[in-house]
């Protein structure tokens, strides 16, 4: 796996949103730490410095700036493009929209809002390269409960509304955006180290167990944020099954054990 989504250096075209003239990018530059103090004044939120120091179109202040309610569009839009970290190149750069939500209260109730600026930031940079997600940062105490709640909305009658809809909390986002001077990802576990306790599995229910473990173990590196290492364990679990599977003589075990771990195909 060479190719990863990475935030962007470039200066970026100059977006055109809501046809403010052009040069504002520079004029609605700021620093990603900069949009979020705007309402969290001296907070970081655990985010690195690193991720403090991107610089980001301001949408808020790009609408004020034309007489507008800075409530009624995304916070800001950061370049990002996929990094091919075998050639060191970058392509398909487009803007990433980020909304903010780092003060929000479990109790809060926000899908018409957070529609509307949705739908008012689209038709505002409907000229744009945009990416199709639309993300939402929420603070680590209500996040568990708010990725649920998008998750549901998803499976909803109007599913299709949010399906490009992600809910991040700060840890979760920088496991989401890597930047390129940490690529090529560099393992936590070797594959020697995944593949060792397989080698003295003697029936097909130690081998079970054993991807179950690792599995888990996977699981806990994404909900720390750690996405590369979570996608690299179960590669390294597809690549064990696959030259372990061959060799199972039993045709009823054998079809039951591939389709128990067939999501693991969707890992290349």
């Amino acid at each position: 796996m060479n190719i990863y989504p990475c935030v962007y250096y470039d200066d970026g075209s100059v977006p055109d949103f809501l046809n403010i003239p052009e040069g504002s990018m520079v004029r609605f530059s700021r620093t990603f730490i900069e949009i979020i103090q705007k309402d969290s004044p001296r907070k970081t939120f655990g985010f690195s410095v690193a991720m403090q120091g991107v610089r980001c179109y301001d949408l808020d202040e790009a609408v004020i700036s034309l007489g507008g309610n800075n409530q009624s569009s995304m916070d800001c839009m950061l370049r990002i493009a996929h990094y091919d970290a075998l050639k060191g190149r970058f392509y398909n750069p487009r803007w990433l929209l980020v909304e903010f939500k780092l003060n929000s209260q479990k109790s809060q109730q926000d899908k018409a809002d957070l529609l509307k600026k949705v739908s008012q930031t689209e038709t505002g940079l409907k000229n744009e390269c945009i990416d199709p997600s639309r993300n939402f940062i929420y603070n680590d105490d209500v996040y568990p409960g708010k990725k649920k709640l998008f998750e549901s909305w998803k499976r909803g009658s109007n599913g299709q509304l949010y399906k490009n809809w992600n809910c991040f909390s700060p840890t979760t986002f920088e496991g989401y955006l890597l930047f390129k001077e940490n690529l090529p990802y560099k393992p936590i576990n070797s594959e020697a180290e995944i593949l060792a306790p397989f080698l003295t599995c003697e029936t097909s229910e130690k081998f079970d167990s054993q991807l179950n473990y690792w599995r888990q173990r996977a699981e806990e590196y994404k909900i720390k944020g750690n996405v590369e290492e979570y996608k690299w364990i179960l590669r390294s679990l597809k690549e064990i099954f696959n030259d372990w599977i061959q060799d199972v003589p039993d045709p009823s075990e054998k079809e039951y054990m591939i389709e128990e771990w067939s999501f693991l195909d969707k890992f290349e």
